[in-house]
């Protein structure tokens, strides 16, 4: 308020500094109340902006819940597609780890070994999860000499090899 002027000027200036992280920012807002006679007062407001949420998964439905390595193959494990409130799509990345311990590019062991795959934006902030569990199911005879893709003996005997990627009847 002004003793002269019931309707001061109130403008006000920003300047914005880098924060501790891409989507972070200091704000350091200047406010100039001038009255009729031009007499001004100014006040300096200080703007935190941080990014404290991690992102999201778009279809958390489309994460499988397990995944069969079959014939010593590696299983391909997925890379969700995400989003974030305050990141671009690009700068999001995915952190795998396996209950036992390995790098989730490591042999596998046979049985089962549990993925966790965790969403983090570049401020480092953990978002959605999912845990997808890698049956590796013991291996069974496999030739890989006969080509780049094994050739698996699945029934014990020389009379039934199939190719990786072969369908097979249910039965």
């Amino acid at each position: 308020s002004d003793n002269c002027d019931p309707d001061p000027v109130v403008t006000y200036q920003d300047n914005v500094l880098p924060g501790s992280c891409p989507q972070a920012s200091i704000i350091e807002r200047t406010w100039t109340a001038t009255d009729a006679c031009g007499n001004s007062s100014t006040c300096l407001q200080i703007i935190n902006v941080d990014d404290t949420e991690g992102p999201t998964w778009l279809d958390p439905g489309s994460i499988p819940e397990s995944i069969d390595a079959l014939c010593g193959l590696q299983p391909l494990i997925p890379t969700p597609e995400m989003e974030d409130n305050c990141a671009p799509v690009d700068d999001l990345y995915v952190v795998c780890t396996r209950s036992d311990g390995l790098e989730c590019s490591d042999p596998y062991p046979p049985g089962e070994t549990t993925v966790t795959l965790t969403a983090y934006d570049p401020c480092g902030n953990a978002g959605a999860t999912a845990d997808i569990v890698i049956d590796f199911i013991t291996p069974i005879p496999c030739d890989i000499e006969m080509g780049a893709i094994p050739f698996c003996n699945l029934s014990g005997n020389d009379d039934l090899w199939v190719q990786a990627g072969d369908l097979m009847p249910d039965d």
